[in-house]
């Protein structure tokens, strides 16, 4: 049993050496803090796990510098290509991204990256466990189950949490892309009607026209003909300039009906889309902020203009204290 909170406490320890130095690196590339992670604590499971896996996998060739290399590259490797797999499926989001980098398998490993894991177990096994073990070892049994036990409940917590909040930003994209498309869709369907109001329209002034031109040829067959012929003649234009004005009041009044309705169904989904956009909690912000380099295969477009929204936000906030500042 003690052994099992030792290697609890290794799982923890190295969680947040690995936040650490993912969070420095991120952050060192970006010019700017990056609190790294799906959790909002300082702590990265995979590296946790990742340090298990490679500190298990390379015991047996502790002996063999190669072999060591070799077993902590194909260890943690299948770790990181399972648990990208497995969180894009859940989540719609891939938080880790190497679709840039040569040599890469679905985006979700690559050759610079698993060739670091096999370094970092080489490192890991000869050198950086053992000031580790040596200082978990001088825990005395209650303080380890004591430290063991709190940090658990906080950890699984905050896993809780944001397993949830990661959930319910699938569903935010979900929300926003069904929410274009719906605009889109009556987009579309105001663009059509107002085109099929101006064809017709456009018909019948042809019409008109055509039938201009018969009255033009009949003027002049009956230029010679007595006033009561003429008075006739302009009474069938009349009636002819009657027919198309009416026709033309009718059809606007028709489609101003379902462009005024469509309108108005557009404004409410444009609302409704503004405001799914803006239901963004501090949690969502830390994931979408701590994970730079996130895509979605099927919400990407959505997931960067919520980045886009965060950073307007975020130069919104600057002005506003620097105004109160001077």
């Amino acid at each position: 049993m003690n052994n099992l909170f030792t290697w609890l406490l290794y799982f923890y320890i190295y969680c947040f050496i690995g936040w650490l130095w993912e969070s420095c690196f991120v952050s060192i590339r970006t010019h700017h803090w990056v609190n790294r992670g799906f959790l909002r604590g300082p702590y990265l499971p995979i590296y946790g796990t990742g340090a298990i896996v490679m500190l298990i996998i390379a015991m047996p060739f502790s002996d063999n510098i190669f072999l060591t290399f070799l077993a902590g590259l194909i260890g943690a490797t299948l770790l990181e290509y399972i648990t990208g797999v497995c969180m894009e499926s859940l989540f719609k989001v891939r938080y880790w991204d190497y679709s840039n980098q040569p040599f890469n398998f679905q985006g979700q490993i690559c050759l610079s990256s698993s060739l670091c894991w096999g370094v970092f177990t080489v490192i890991l096994t000869r050198y950086g466990h053992k000031p580790v073990q040596y200082l978990v070892s001088l825990l005395p049994n209650f303080i380890l189950i004591l430290t063991d036990i709190t940090v658990s409940i906080i950890f699984i917590t905050d896993s809780i949490h944001s397993f949830q909040e990661a959930m319910d930003l699938r569903h935010l994209l979900e929300d926003m892309t069904k929410a274009k498309e719906q605009l889109e869709h009556l987009r579309n369907r105001i663009d059509a009607v107002l085109d099929e109001t101006g064809d017709k329209i456009g018909e019948r002034i042809d019409e008109f026209k055509e039938t201009g031109d018969r009255i033009s040829e009949r003027i002049d067959e009956l230029k010679e003909t007595t006033m009561s012929r003429s008075f006739e003649l302009r009474n069938i234009i009349a009636n002819n300039l009657k027919r198309l004005s009416d026709y033309i009041s009718d059809l606007t009044e028709e489609q101003r009906k379902e462009l005024e309705q469509s309108k108005q169904i557009f404004e409410k989904y444009k609302q409704l889309y503004l405001q799914r956009k803006k239901r963004i909690t501090i949690s969502k912000k830390k994931l979408l902020r701590g994970n730079p380099h996130a895509t979605s295969k099927r919400y990407n477009t959505e997931l960067n203009e919520l980045r886009q929204y965060l950073e307007l936000q975020s130069q919104k906030k600057s002005k506003k204290t620097n105004k109160k500042k001077h």
